[in-house]
């Protein structure tokens, strides 16, 4: 009994600076530092409907919508034109080119930006080609790293 009595102090000690020191060390991180980003690569809604996914530089952000803007204008303003409707292979369909797309989210292709329509739910694909606006993308000014 006396043998187990004496490695218990030890044990508990150790127990007690290891805590202490995990506290310490989280209480002496500073606060994840905010960062203005251009969403180049992918920009999408999270389960929060007042923050967006932002992928630029193979780094994805979380970004509080009202912070983000595509041209001097907030994201619910922004257009995408001459973009041509995809089918579920992300594939054009010839013909049925729409003049005009209100962004929900978009992702970067070699191909172009794939546009994802607020209204419809429906994929576009919107190249500079057919219109040079369409190389606009979303800047947000408060995103943090995840």
């Amino acid at each position: 009994m006396q043998l187990l009595n004496l490695f218990q102090r030890p044990h508990i000690t150790l127990l007690v600076v290891a805590i202490v020191i995990t506290v310490h060390s989280a209480l002496a991180m500073p606060p994840p530092k905010e960062e203005k980003v251009t969403c180049d690569e992918y920009f999408y809604p999270s389960k929060d409907p007042h923050t967006y996914m932002c992928r630029s530089n193979h780094v994805t952000h979380k970004c509080p919508i009202d912070s983000c803007k595509v041209d001097d204008k907030a994201w619910p303003q922004a257009t995408f034109k001459n973009c041509d409707l995809l089918n579920k292979q992300r594939q054009i369909i010839t013909g049925h080119t729409i003049p005009s797309v209100t962004p929900y989210q978009y992702h970067t292709t070699p191909a172009g930006t794939d546009v994802q329509d607020s209204k419809t739910g429906k994929w576009y694909r919107c190249t500079s080609a057919k219109d040079k606006s369409n190389d606009h993308k979303s800047a947000c000014e408060k995103c943090l790293k995840v």
